[in-house]
C-alpha cells in the first residue's frame, strides 16, 4: 500500500490513439459548422438575415479548414457548398446580389484550387449551386457559373442515365 503507483490504475493507451483523437476533432468541427448552417437557415426563416449571413460565413470558414486538411472527405466538400449557398441566399435577401454571386464563385475557386477538374465532389457542388440558382430564376448566373467550369464536368455527370 505504501508503494502506490498511479499508472497501474490507468489502462494502456493504444498506439493509434492520437489518430483517433485527431479524427474525432475533425468531426467535432464539422458538427459545429453543420449546426451553424442550420442556425443560419433558421435565422433566415425568422427574417434575421444579418445573423444568418454571419453564421453562414463562420460555417464556411470552418468547412474551408476541414477541406484543406481532408480534401478526400466528400461530406466536408458537399457541406462547404451548402454553407456557401446559405450565405449567398442571405446576401440576396439583404439586397446584395453581387455579394451573393461573389460567395458562390469564391467557394468554387477555393475547391478548384484543391480538387482535380473532373472530381465528382466538385461537380456535385457546382451542380447544387447551379440548381439553387435555377430555382430562383437566375439563369444568367447559372450560365456564368457553368461557363467557368471546364466542359463536360458538371452537366454530363449529373444528367447521364
Amino acid at each position: 500500500m505504501e508503494n502506490h503507483t498511479e499508472n497501474i490504475l490507468l489502462p494502456l493507451r493504444p498506439e493509434d490513439s492520437v489518430a483517433i483523437v485527431r479524427q474525432s476533432l475533425y468531426w467535432e468541427k464539422r458538427d459545429l459548422a453543420f449546426d451553424l448552417v442550420m442556425a443560419a437557415r433558421l435565422s433566415g426563416q425568422l427574417g434575421k438575415w444579418p445573423d444568418g449571413l454571419a453564421l453562414s460565413d463562420r460555417a464556411v470558414r470552418i468547412y474551408r479548414q476541414l477541406v484543406e486538411q481532408n480534401p478526400t472527405v466528400r461530406v466536408f466538400i458537399t457541406e462547404l457548398g451548402a454553407a456557401a449557398e446559405s450565405g449567398a441566399r442571405a446576401s440576396e435577401h439583404l439586397g446584395d446580389a453581387t455579394g451573393a454571386q461573389a460567395r458562390r464563385l469564391d467557394v468554387i475557386r477555393f475547391l478548384r484550387a484543391r480538387l482535380p477538374a473532373d472530381d465528382p465532389n466538385l461537380a456535385g457542388v457546382l451542380a447544387n449551386l447551379a440548381g439553387a440558382l435555377r430555382e430562383n430564376g437566375k439563369t444568367n448566373e447559372v450560365n456564368a457559373l457553368l461557363k467557368a467550369q471546364p466542359a463536360g464536368t458538371v452537366e454530363e455527370k449529373h444528367e447521364a442515365p
